[in-house]
This record gives C-alpha cells, sequence and structure tokens, in this order.
C-alpha cells in the first residue's frame, strides 16, 4: 500500500516537470524623455555595508505634472522636500525648502 502510494506520489510530482518552458517575452517600452512624466536623477553613491553591493544610491525624483520633488535612498525610502514650519510657544519657525 506504502509503494503504491509512493509511485501515485512520484507520478503527480513528475507529472508537473516540462521539459520545454513556453518562453514568455515581456515587452518594455520606455516613453521619450520629454514626455517623461517622471525624471529621476542619481546625485550620489555612498557606502553601506547593509547594502546590496556595499552601495546605495541617492535619487532626486520630480514629478514634472505637479512639480513636487522627492529625495530617494536606494533600499530606503523616499520623502519629499518642501518648506516645514515648526512652533514653539508663540513663535513659528519656517525651515526653507532643502532643494
Amino acid at each position: 500500500m506504502k509503494q503504491i502510494a509512493f509511485v501515485l506520489l512520484a507520478c503527480i510530482a513528475l507529472c508537473g516537470c516540462d521539459e520545454e518552458s513556453a518562453d514568455t517575452k515581456l515587452t518594455i517600452e520606455s516613453p521619450s524623455e520629454n514626455k517623461s512624466r517622471i525624471q529621476v536623477k542619481r546625485v550620489g553613491v555612498f557606502k553601506d555595508d547593509l547594502a546590496y553591493g556595499q552601495r546605495r544610491g541617492i535619487y532626486v525624483i520630480e514629478d514634472t505634472a505637479t512639480g513636487q520633488t522627492f529625495v530617494g535612498v536606494s533600499g530606503v525610502g523616499i520623502a519629499e522636500t518642501g518648506s516645514h514650519v515648526t512652533r514653539s510657544g508663540k513663535i513659528t519657525h519656517r525651515t526653507p525648502d532643502e532643494r
């Protein structure tokens, strides 16, 4: 009984094996430089022992439709640049844009 179950299980496992795999072609079309809504510029690289390849990149990402600008670090995330307001009692401190 165990032998029959083993043979049946082996047959089921081998049914999933296919020698010829159907190649799927993926086509990626990149918009031209002038028509791209999002523009990404690499502005720096720094060493990081925890990163793949021991380096991380610093990027400026600009949305040309809305005018928003972001700063990103590969493998970490992005943050919007802009002015910041902090209040201390009645005094308001305005930090200028980082751009």
